[in-house]
Parts: C-alpha cells; structure tokens; sequence
C-alpha cells in the first residue's frame, strides 16, 4: 500500500496527498477507504459513494457516502457535442469507466515482476485498463493522466506494453489486432500522452516504437491487409472505425518520427509503412462512396460531418508524409523549377543572373566541376558545422543560395526543405567565413614569406649526400649559426639555426599552457665567459630573431631519413 494515495477520484481532490515521484511504480491504492469519521478525520458524507460513481448503489438514500456528481463529472457532462477535430482522443472509443485508483488496482497483477501474458484475453484487458487514462474519461484529470505515464514508463508497466507488441509473435493462438493492437496506438496517440510535458517519459515510450518497429510494422502490415479485403474494420466483439484507426496510426507515426530525428536511417522501412497506410487511407475513402461500400461507421454520416472527419485525417497523413520525405534529396530539374510565376516585385534580371550561376557552381554533385572540397554537400545532413582541413584551403567560393523566393534552388519553392537549406548554409558562412579567409590568408603570406624560402634552403641541404659540403652541415658541426642563401639562390636570405632541439614538460600558470623549448648556445657571443656579454646577446637575438609571436620552422630527419 503506497501512502501517495493516486487513486482518489477528482471530487476528492482535497483530501489526496501529493504523489511522490520516488514512490514504486503502480502502487496500489483503495480509491474511496473510509476513515469512520474517527480521529478528526473527514466525515463520510463528504466523500463520494464508490458504487455511485460506477452507475449504482444498493443503499440508495441510506448511503453514507456522498451520492453528487463531482465538478470534473459536470464539466465533462456539459461539454460540447462530442465531435472530432477539436482533440485526438474525441476520435477514439475506449473503455472509460474506470476511475484512477482502480484503474491502478487492476493494474497491480499485471506488472508483478513474475507476470507473463499466458492468453490472448490478458493482453487485451490490460491494454483495455491501460486506455482509461483518457481525457474523455470523467473520472480523471490531466494530473491523473501524467501521474498515469510517469508511472508506466517508470515501472514495469512499459515492459508489459512491450510484451504486448511481441505476443502475437510469441503465440499461435489468434490474436484481435483491432483489442490487441490498436490500443497501443491509442494510448500512445492519446491527448494526455502527444501533449504532455514529461518529456522523457514520453521519449521512453516512444523509444518501444524505435526499438521495435519492425514487429509493430510487420503485425499491423498483415492484419491490415485482411481487414482491408474484408472491407471491414470491425471486430466480432466490437464495431471499430477507419477514421478511429487511422487517426491513432497518424498520429504515432509523426510523433515517432518528430521526437526520433534518426528514424528513418535507424529503421529505413518507417518511409514504406508511412507510405503503405496512407495508401490504404486513400483506398478507405473511395471505399466509403463505392458500391459496395466500406461497412464503416462512416459511411453512414452526413457529407458535411464525414468531410470533416476527412480533411482532419488528411492533415495528419500529409504531415507524416512530409517527414518521411524530408530525408530525401530530391534534384529538381533546374529548368522546370522556374515553372512558377515571379512575383509583381521581382527582378527578373537577377534572377536570370542567379540561374546562370547555380547552372555552374551548385553545392556539391551540382557543381560543374564536381565537389568544392570533402565537406561540400548537397544533403545539409552531411555537411560538418566546423570546417575541415580541405574547406579551409579551399580557394573557390561556397555556394550561397539566395534567400528569396523567386530563387533558384534544388528544393521546392514552398517546401520546409528549401528554407532550412537557405537557413544553414547562411548562419554557418557567418559563422565559418573570418575562419577559413583568415587561414587562406596566412597561407598566401606563407607562400611568399622568407619562412619558406628558408625551409626550402634547408631541405635542398638534407637531400644532399654527407660527403658534400654544405651550409647546414657546416652549422650542425658548429652547433648553430647563421645560414645565408648562396649566391645562386633567387632570392638573398639570412636566418638563425638552432641545433639539438629538445622538448620541456608542459606548465600551466597564469599566462597559460606553455612548453620550454632547449638548443645548443650558438657560437659567437652566446659563449661568453661573462654572463653580461651572454645577456647583452639574448637581448639582442629577442628584438630581431627569437621575436614575441614570431614564427619559426621545425626541420628534422626520421628514421628512414626523410
């Protein structure tokens, strides 16, 4: 018994305790105990009548307990008509006699460590349980719904629901899709679930769909296929429609793909099945006005109210078909992308300039001469945000699309593919740009710096053999000095080279992360007796040679002498 008390119907809202998070999962609570009146303790009048709230008590007047309707009873009962489009859950049928505590109640067996689904009816009666945490159930509140989520996701209820998803694989006795099934789209397609702050949980559940869509894909897939034949959603125990089916499958599958980014590269069989269902939606409407037509609740509505079950249907489908098609790059042709009419305000010279220039110098594969550099994309999903090696020494211009309608681009003018395409490769050039012409900088002054000259100086001395007198082994033997360019060099240059580098440790103080750097003393002065004529040179070599921020070049030989 968990002292949190989850249970209490709403009515009670002022005797129930705040549930604590840290309490075990799907603590079972007696929602309507009675305290005797003892103690101090509320009296019985004021509490309402369990057997009441179920649709009957024996005791009629003679009850103690309360027999009026709560303020969550009455809000409900005075809705509005209980007409689709306003809410997710206004679509679908589910059990919702059920108040929260026993509803928690009948949930204890099934999430025992030691549970297991032996029969069809178990899976049912606990998804049918499960489906009560509804909004168009009067005894529970949007608080009760949460607490409901945080506690299946946080139990052993998720696991439960994850047996639900493999049983019909598990057992060779037949399985209702539409008792066995479709209530996992429900619940997960329900109101208090698509709209709920708890995030993570939400995540979690959302997670048994990443991580087993398959079976849900290959079950729905199979029942979906007779039902169809049959022209009939309806189980033999009860009626079911098309728009309450499809409804719950839409539904999951945009908010599977919206909260999974990688779905479909995760489970690259998401766009088929997204693709499939709407398939059949479509092949559902005409089957409405066919002769013979659906046997479908329907089909028996008014054009007016049937419409509008269809067009909210048909939002839903689109939106799902968007996502599985925003993985897609498709290359428009550039030719007839230019169908549409420009606007009144538009320059039709530039753009004319515009299309010149994306016919030669697109991203990526639409670029005449290929890839700019190993980060130019057409896919933005493969673009690196920070630049690589190749981008940074890359001397051609990126490509920039315009950010105007009438511009060309390998998207749809008016897809959401095209503006975040715009969008990214915007804010990254702003954000890349002083980077990589800061380096192209550098290495130009590089080029023409005597830096380099100097480094090929010496690397045209190492090639040559030991026998061979040379500059820089003139200076090795002497420990450093001063190497001039010979007279045939192109240019005249005089530098500084130190011999017998060696590497100091690492050492961290208030000016930074710095490493010490040793070489031999250079003859000349450096090798005085009197440390004033050694200090006189230091001096002397920090003003010209060894400068703050200067740049010097590390030139060593390997072990296969390279």
């Amino acid at each position: 018994m968990s002292s949190s008390r989850p249970g209490i119907p709403p009515g009670n809202i002022h005797h129930r305790t705040q549930p604590s998070i840290n309490n075990s999962p799907w603590a079972a609570v007696a929602a309507q105990v009675s305290t005797g009146g003892r103690g101090g303790g509320p009296n019985n009048h004021s509490r309402p009548c369990r057997f009441f709230m179920n649709g009957h008590c024996r005791n009629g007047t003679r009850c103690n307990f309360s027999h009026t309707i709560t303020e969550a009873q009455e809000s409900t009962e005075n809705r509005s008509t209980n007409f689709p489009g306003i809410s997710n859950d206004q679509f679908l049928k589910v059990q919702t006699n059920l108040t929260p505590g026993q509803t928690f109640n009948s949930l204890r067996d099934y999430v025992e460590d030691t549970f297991e689904f032996q029969t069809p009816d178990q899976v049912y009666r606990f998804l049918s349980i499960l489906c009560n945490a509804n909004s168009q159930n009067s005894f529970w509140t949007a608080k009760d719904g949460q607490l409901h989520l945080h506690q299946l996701v946080n139990g052993n209820g998720i696991l439960r629901l994850a047996d639900a998803i493999h049983y019909p694989q598990r057992t060779n006795r037949f399985c209702s899709f539409q008792r066995g099934y479709v209530p996992i789209f429900t619940y997960m397609a329900s109101d208090w679930v698509v709209k709920s702050t708890l995030h993570s949980d939400v995540n979690a559940l959302y997670g048994l769909v990443h991580s087993n869509f398959q079976t849900i894909r290959n079950n729905t897939e199979i029942n979906m296929r007779k039902l169809m034949a049959a022209r009939n959603f309806g189980d033999r125990s009860q009626p079911l429609s098309g728009k309450q089916i499809f409804k719950v499958i839409f539904v999951t599958l945009f908010e599977y793909l919206t909260r999974f980014k990688d779905a479909p590269i995760a489970n690259p069989g998401v766009r088929e099945f997204a693709e499939q269902i709407a398939v059949w939606f479509d092949e559902w409407l005409l089957g409405l006005v066919s002769s013979p037509s659906f046997q479908d609740e329907c089909a028996t509505y008014g054009k007016e109210e049937r419409e509008f079950i269809i067009e909210n249907l048909r939002r839903d489908k689109d939106r799902v078909l968007r996502l599985v098609k925003r993985g897609q790059t498709i290359a428009v042709n550039t030719g007839a992308q230019m169908s549409y009419s420009l606007l009144n305000d538009a320059a039709p010279g530039l753009v004319a300039a515009l299309e010149r220039n994306y016919e030669f110098d697109g991203p990526g594969e639409f670029c005449e001469t290929g890839p700019r550099h190993d980060n130019d994309h057409v896919e933005i999903e493969l673009i690196r945000v920070p630049p690589t090696r190749d981008e940074l020494l890359c001397g051609t211009e990126p490509y920039l699309p315009a950010n105007f309608f009438e511009a060309p681009h390998f998207y749809d003018p008016r897809s959401i593919e095209r503006l975040l395409d715009i969008q990214f490769r915007l804010l990254r050039e702003e954000l890349t740009s002083p980077v990589r012409l800061a380096v192209q900088l550098v290495i130009e002054d590089l080029k023409k710096s005597p830096v380099r000259l100097a480094v090929q100086l010496v690397i045209e001395d190492l090639k040559k053999s030991e026998s061979e007198s040379t500059n820089l082994a003139k200076i090795i033997i002497a420990r450093g000095g001063r190497y001039a360019a010979p007279a045939t060099a192109r240019e005249s240059i005089i530098f500084s080279v130190f011999t017998g580098i060696t590497f100091q440790p690492l050492q961290l103080n208030n000016r930074g992360i710095s490493v010490g750097i040793g070489f031999d003393t250079p003859p000349g002065r450096a090798r005085r007796d009197t440390p004033e004529e050694r200090g006189e040179y230091w001096e002397q070599v920090s003003k010209k040679r060894l400068m703050q921020d200067g740049l010097v070049a590390l030139i060593w030989k390997d072990h296969t002498g390279k």
